[in-house]
Parts: C-alpha cells; sequence; structure tokens
C-alpha cells in the first residue's frame, strides 16, 4: 500500500483560500460596521461608524441624495453655512447625527477652495471676502464657464437642472 503524502494546495487552491480569507475578513468588518451604524440615537438617524473616513462619510451621505460635489468648488464659509443647516438643506430636510455633520462639515472646509493645498485661485475670483454663495452655480467662476450655454440645455431630460454636473460632464 502506497503511502499518501500531502498534495501541495497550488496556484488555485491558494486563490481560493486567500478569496475565502477575504470574504470572512469583509463579513468580519461588515458585522463590526453594522453595529457602529446601529441606530443608537432613537429618532431614526442612522450614525456611520468611526472607522470610515470623512471624504467617504461625505461621499456616501450627500452622495446619496445628489452629486457629491467637489469641496474646492465653494469657499469654507459657504460650507460652514451649507452644513450648518441641514434641516433646511433646499427644501429638503438632510439631517444628520451631530458626529457625522460635525466629520462632513470638517471635510469640506478643510478641501475648499479657499484652504484646499493646490486649488485654483480662479475658483474664487469674484467672491468677496464676506460672501458666502450656497450654490455652486452661483460663483462666478461657474458662471464664466457655463454662462453661455443656453438654458434649455439644462431642461434636457438627461441634465434636469444646472446643478446636475453629470448630465454634461459624463466621466469616461
Amino acid at each position: 500500500m502506497r503511502e499518501r503524502r500531502p498534495q501541495s494546495v497550488g496556484r488555485h487552491g491558494a486563490v481560493k483560500a486567500l478569496c475565502l480569507g477575504l470574504a470572512l475578513a469583509a463579513l468580519v468588518i461588515l458585522l463590526a460596521r453594522s453595529n457602529a451604524s446601529a441606530d443608537s440615537s432613537g429618532d431614526g438617524l442612522i450614525l456611520v461608524a468611526a472607522a470610515t473616513s470623512a471624504q467617504e462619510t461625505f461621499n456616501k451621505q450627500c452622495g446619496a441624495c445628489h452629486m457629491a460635489y467637489p469641496p474646492e468648488f465653494l469657499p469654507a464659509r459657504s460650507w460652514k453655512a451649507i452644513t450648518g443647516d441641514l434641516r433646511h438643506h433646499f427644501g429638503e430636510d438632510a439631517s444628520l447625527d451631530k458626529a457625522t455633520t460635525k466629520a462632513i462639515a470638517e471635510y469640506l472646509m478643510a478641501n475648499a477652495a479657499d484652504r484646499a493645498p493646490g486649488a485654483p485661485a480662479s475658483l474664487l475670483r469674484g467672491i468677496g471676502p464676506d460672501e458666502a454663495p450656497l450654490r455652486i452655480t452661483d460663483t462666478p467662476f461657474w458662471r464664466s464657464i457655463h454662462g453661455n450655454i443656453p438654458d434649455s440645455v439644462f431642461t434636457r431630460p438627461e441634465v434636469k437642472t444646472k446643478s446636475n454636473c453629470l448630465g454634461c460632464h459624463i466621466a469616461n
């Protein structure tokens, strides 16, 4: 009788084992996040897991309703005003818990046109030091680029509104 020798796992087996390990790790993280994201406030607001970066929180929370606009498009004072009253966010109640709101506000203000390293000065040109535009479409920068576009373009079904950047600027 021949003695059975253990066979090497081989490349296919190693990949399979790695995938299984990653799937298990993802499951553990998902379970941990679901516990961290549990509604502990009692008022229907979902708390975001502490391990989530501020940019991910911004993308997830703000991007759930509209495009997560680049913070560099407005000065910090504008982002402060926008995040300071989320109950009245352009006609919608976009309330979040305090920790999530703070994380998003700090991220936006740290990466705003007047604070982000390398943000072009042209983004702020024409905005007075005490002005805090609440809409990117109200900035001189936006108007200088889009001012000659007929209003009919913004009412097309694929565009719908001036604030729908992705309606025209489709990433390739």
